[in-house]
């Protein structure tokens, strides 16, 4: 019988006394702080279970102060697909997503962004705007094509658009260093080209609600309490949702957010 431990309990590799069939036992001791956790896998087990995708619980049962499952065995883990396949990249994340505070630190090869909520707000803008135009409005095949969609997209000199970006002031000093990259980007005035377009596919109230999260500065990005709030969802049929009459505007946050 091969042993392990894991949590929340520990896992044995059986053999059937009659059919020799190898399974998996896990057990947990009941009166131990890990009990829950194990019960809790369990009932979402039972919920899924004959499920061809995820692995098969056979039994369950009690003994003395002991809870037990049996699962399905499988002869192979991801540990050993790992050592005999390339391994994945460590770092993974939708580039179409990214905020151009991520990129331009990428861009120069420093670490200068703080990386806060707004990051994800950024995301949440995006992807709203990718869900309402039915298309991918900001794209870019790396991170210095995508930080050159991000800035001709938007009114005004470079200078003026990149000093907005956290971390850009702190290497201030080293401008004249990246002039001529950043320049490469793009040119130094350029047209509105993405909200100009979008007044055919959106109306006020949905571009309005797109821009406050794709700001520049991260400090004026819309925070998720005030976006619960914005006018975009004040005619929002709530009977529709999954939450029925939930009301965001009521929402209240374990860590203020504002």
């Amino acid at each position: 019988m091969l042993q392990w431990k894991t949590m929340p309990g520990e896992i044995m590799k059986v053999r059937h006394r009659v059919s020799n069939e190898i399974f998996l036992m896990k057990n947990v001791d009941r009166e131990s702080h890990l009990a829950e956790p194990f019960l809790c896998e369990l009932e979402h087990i039972q919920m899924v279970n004959h499920h061809p995708n995820i692995m098969r619980l056979y039994e369950a049962f009690n003994y003395d102060r002991w809870s037990y499952m049996v699962l399905e065995y499988f002869p192979s883990n991801l540990l050993e697909f790992l050592k005999q396949n390339k391994i994945p990249k460590n770092h993974v994340g939708s580039l179409i997503n990214r905020c151009p505070e991520l990129l331009f630190a990428t861009f120069i090869g420093k670490t200068v962004c703080n990386y806060t909520m707004a990051v994800d707000m950024w995301s949440i803008g995006v992807t709203f705007l990718t869900m309402a135009t039915k298309k991918i409005c900001l794209f870019g095949k790396d991170e210095e094509e995508m930080l050159k969609c991000i800035i001709r997209n938007r009114e005004g000199k470079v200078w003026s658009i990149l000093k907005k970006i956290d971390g850009f002031l702190s290497y201030m000093h080293e401008y004249n260093d990246y002039r001529n990259k950043i320049l490469e980007i793009a040119p130094q005035n350029r047209p509105q080209a993405l909200w100009s377009s979008l007044p055919e596919i959106l109306n006020e109230q949905e571009i309005d609600f797109a821009k406050e999260f794709l700001r520049y500065d991260p400090k004026q990005r819309i925070s998720a309490r005030s976006a619960l709030r914005h006018k975009y969802f004040k005619n929002l049929r709530k009977t529709a949702l999954p939450g029925g009459q939930w009301d965001g505007s009521n929402v209240v946050f374990e860590v203020d957010i504002d």
